[in-house]
């Protein structure tokens, strides 16, 4: 009976191990909804940038006819580049950097030092209750796990460093054993695609200045209006705050890499 019912649990464990070890359909899609969906912030900032990104080809028409009236050079005027589509991305992208300042200041600290050393120091002598309630309201991290906060607690050779990454990373990462794990398995593939994207944001923002820059010297000469000065001027704020974003959204990512990889205890022998 119990020889059987062992090998029966190790066979299922060693079946459900092939199993998670397969991409499935379900797996895409979770990947797709938490790169392009996610948060409020994130769905409003990937679709401006969706609307903004598909200028580019415009752009490209509008710098073109700048410079070629610039230099005399005969052109075909092109179509208006900042049109519908760029104004919604752009406020898009302006709603969602208010909810991310929003955020920001809700969860802005004071200068807590004292506190947070004393909390160090005595926080195996508090209830489960009170360590997640006082882990929460000195650094911040809501909704985080108990065995999650002690972990990271128990972490004797960088124990400040430690606590920050988490601070920075922590909806990437969940308790596993004595440590953490990295809950998106399709993390770096995320972290690659928001480089990606954050160099499209940066070739957008120079084809903006480019424009900006005509517009100037030239009035009119990329064919989108006699104010279209303005609305480039807000594209550019609009481009640089989503370039920031993205940036910081892989820093995140590449956070919790690290701390899960390089940060293990096993790693630090006492």
């Amino acid at each position: 009976m119990y020889p059987f019912d062992f090998n029966f649990k190790q066979n299922k464990n060693q079946q459900e191990v092939k199993l998670s070890s397969n991409v499935t359909l379900r797996d895409i899609l979770d990947f797709l909804y938490q790169f392009f969906l996610g948060t409020m912030s994130r769905k409003l900032f990937s679709a401006g940038m969706a609307l903004l990104m598909a200028g580019i080809p415009g752009m490209i028409d509008a710098v073109t006819y700048g410079t070629s009236l610039y230099f005399s050079v005969k052109a075909e005027p092109p179509a208006p580049v900042f049109e519908w589509p760029q104004y919604i991305g752009s406020l898009f992208i302006v709603t969602s950097t208010f909810i991310k300042l929003r955020q920001y200041f809700v969860d802005r600290r004071n200068n807590l030092t004292e506190e947070k050393t004393k909390f160090k120091e005595t926080w195996r002598e508090l209830s489960d209750e009170r360590l997640v309630d006082e882990f929460e309201r000195l650094y911040g991290v809501k909704n985080a796990g108990l065995t999650t906060i002690k972990n990271i607690l128990s972490h004797k050779e960088y124990k400040n460093r430690v606590i920050y990454m988490f601070e920075v990373c922590h909806m990437h990462v969940e308790a596993q054993g004595s440590w953490l794990k990295l809950i998106d398995k399709w993390i770096r593939a995320r972290k690659n695609f928001s480089y990606t994207f954050s160099l499209l944001s940066i070739i957008l923002a120079i084809f903006t200045i480019i424009m900006i820059i005509l517009e100037i010297l030239r009035p009119g000469s990329t064919n989108s209006g006699t104010y279209a000065l303005y609305p480039y001027c807000i594209l550019l704020f609009a481009i640089v705050i989503a370039t920031i974003v993205i940036i910081r959204d892989s820093s995140s990512m590449g956070t919790a890499i690290t701390l899960v990889k390089k940060y293990h205890p096993n790693n630090f022998p006492s």
